[in-house]
């Protein structure tokens, strides 16, 4: 596509800028991605493309870089269980953007069976992350293979909105969170089968609220930015985000919290 993507202070930026941002932002053959994304802070998109033209771009950029040894993996999160919903992992919506849904109804794309925090999954070996278990940060869980294989954590965009996090916090057994179950149906082929998940939840009684770019901030020796039109990209590798995260942790319990947030946790 030789059409611009989007403009921002009088600059057409390109499917090549894309390219030249991801790479200095050390993406590369063979890398394993797990991206967050908003890409609505970039600039002004082109208004003579379609939105499917605008997402497929940002994909096939960063599947043409880590190439057909790489991995990329999005979050398609739906919550089902915690909605009273059936999860259908061929077509229930992803609820975390545009470029999730995009992602998930590609050819070549793979969707794990997680109720609430389901991934989709392009690249070699895929089928070794599709099988998760039935804890969404535990053992056998994507966040845990994440970990192992030290994928690298990208964001696009300027939330910096880390679900890895949540896994941290549950190895280290933060007070403010425990494991709560849910019940429901996940359709399988042509039936329904009854399962129940873990999940490490907020305890509403607390409401503690993570200070994300306090978080960022912590991380300054170790997340790369790469500034791209009105917004950026930033990449950290999964265990250098663990030990950074389990450090300050180590520290106070409380330090991914919200200064309000950590207050009232004190208090109590």
């Amino acid at each position: 596509m030789n059409e611009f993507l989007f403009q921002y202070n009088n600059k057409e930026f390109t499917a090549n800028d894309l390219h030249d941002a991801f790479k200095e932002a050390g993406i590369g053959t063979g890398d394993k991605l797990f991206i967050h994304s908003d890409l609505r802070s970039f600039g002004r998109v082109n208004p003579n493309i379609s939105q499917e033209e605008y997402l497929g771009a940002f994909v096939e950029v960063l599947t043409d870089l880590v190439g057909e040894n790489g991995v990329v993996i999005m979050p398609t999160f739906s919550y089902s269980f915690g909605r009273g919903e059936i999860y259908d992992p061929q077509n229930t919506p992803s609820t975390v953007g545009s470029l999730t849904e995009y992602f998930r109804k590609l050819p070549n794309v793979v969707r794990t069976i997680d109720p609430i925090l389901s991934v989709a999954i392009w690249g070699d070996n895929k089928g070794s992350y599709v099988n998760v278990g039935t804890d969404c940060f535990g053992e056998g869980s994507i966040f845990q293979k994440i970990y192992n294989e030290d994928f690298k954590i990208m964001f696009l965009g300027e939330t910096f909105d880390m679900t890895y996090l949540h896994f941290v916090e549950q190895s280290f057994k933060v007070p403010y969170r425990y494991i709560k179950k849910f019940t429901g149906q996940i359709k399988a082929e042509y039936e329904l089968k009854e399962y129940t998940f873990d999940y490490y939840a907020r305890d509403l009684d607390q409401d503690p609220r993570c200070d994300l770019e306090k978080i960022a901030s912590s991380m300054s020796g170790v997340l790369r930015s790469v500034r791209l039109g009105f917004s950026q990209i930033r990449v950290v590798s999964a265990k250098d985000a663990y030990s950074t995260i389990f450090r300050m942790l180590e520290k106070d319990k409380f330090a991914l919290l919200t200064e309000e947030s950590k207050k009232e946790l004190i208090k109590h």
